[in-house]
């Protein structure tokens, strides 16, 4: 081996790693990814709800964890990549099913970027609740694994007001999915804690209810319409309701997702149509109802970018 050295033209403590003196002060607006945080604006393409490390067994709907699935969930990223989809927001917290160390793994192996959430764990008082969310988006999720980017929660979790307090402390955006309450319900609740709903992003909504999606965009919310499932014919409500919104002046509140969680959903499991879907067929629907392109990207870049912005108060405290 030779002891030639070479001049490269770097000072001393230089290297080419682009990131050694690229540090984002937490109390900026920034995204957080499960490799470390971005700058808002830097969100490509976004999958707003997919389930990226864990799956569901079609006959026991039991999670299934398998580090055999990491090459097949890369193989489905790539597949995602290939038409464009270049982020996934990962809205499985502690109540849904999580894999941390998984989705670590994943991550390091893929170009696409995933933000990991955090969540109420379950059987924890408020306080202890609170406090493991606030640890999970200042600190680390399981040992340094990385920091959460959003807070998901269901709507009838009792556990709820520990989230919105750990959000006020933490600055991270809030995903609520409205389950069978409905959003009409939901909203009626929030209304009944003294909540505001500005900011929040409601997922698991009815393309039907027409007064409740006003209400939310009044109050300056975000709706998440992550109910495709995979087949135009039946994703049509879906995408006229979508366009309705986006003709009635709203489409800058508008996010989607689509999350097959069955094996035979994936491409990489030899199903589909997978997440492509999201990108390759959906919109030709928003498209064919008078859309314009530039109204897609809307929904699929700029919303993205704007809704998962942390906006860390300066007040904010450390957790050790």
């Amino acid at each position: 081996m030779s002891d030639q050295t070479f001049d490269f033209g770097l000072d001393p403590g230089e290297s080419f790693d682009l990131w050694d003196d690229y540090v984002i002060d937490p109390y900026e607006p920034h995204i957080m990814t499960v490799l470390g945080p971005i700058e808002p604006g830097e969100l490509p393409p976004t999958n707003c709800r997919a389930t990226i490390a864990m799956l569901r067994d079609a006959s026991a709907q039991d999670w299934v964890e398998s580090q055999e699935h990491q090459a097949q969930a890369l193989a489905e990223m790539e597949e995602a990549l290939a038409v464009g989809i270049g982020a996934l927001i990962d809205l499985n917290g502690p109540m849904h099913g999580r894999n941390p160390a998984l989705l670590r793994s994943i991550a390091e192996n893929t170009s696409v970027t995933v933000i990991p959430a955090t969540g109420p764990h379950p059987g924890l008082t408020h306080e202890q609740a609170m406090h493991q969310m606030m640890l999970e988006a200042n600190v680390e999720i399981e040992e340094g694994l990385m920091q959460a980017g959003a807070i998901s929660v269901s709507i009838t979790d009792s556990l709820l007001e520990a989230a919105f307090d750990a959000r006020s402390v933490t600055g991270l955006p809030m995903a609520i999915d409205v389950g069978h309450l409905g959003l009409r319900s939901a909203l009626k609740r929030l209304q009944h804690l003294k909540i505001s709903a500005a900011g929040i992003i409601f997922s698991g909504i009815d393309p039907l209810a027409e007064a409740a999606h006003h209400a939310v965009f009044e109050a300056g919310g975000f709706l998440l319409f992550d109910g495709l499932v995979g087949d135009r014919s039946l994703d049509v409500e879906m995408g006229k309701a979508i366009t309705r919104l986006v003709q009635s002046g709203n489409g800058e509140s508008l996010l989607i997702g689509y999350n097959p969680q069955l094996r035979s959903e994936w491409l990489s499991y030899g199903g589909g149509p997978g997440w492509p879907y999201l990108v390759e067929q959906f919109p030709l629907l928003l498209l064919e109802d008078g859309l314009s392109a530039l109204d897609v990207k809307t929904i699929l870049v700029d919303n993205p970018n704007r809704a998962f912005v942390i906006h860390r108060p300066r007040s904010a405290f450390d957790v050790e």
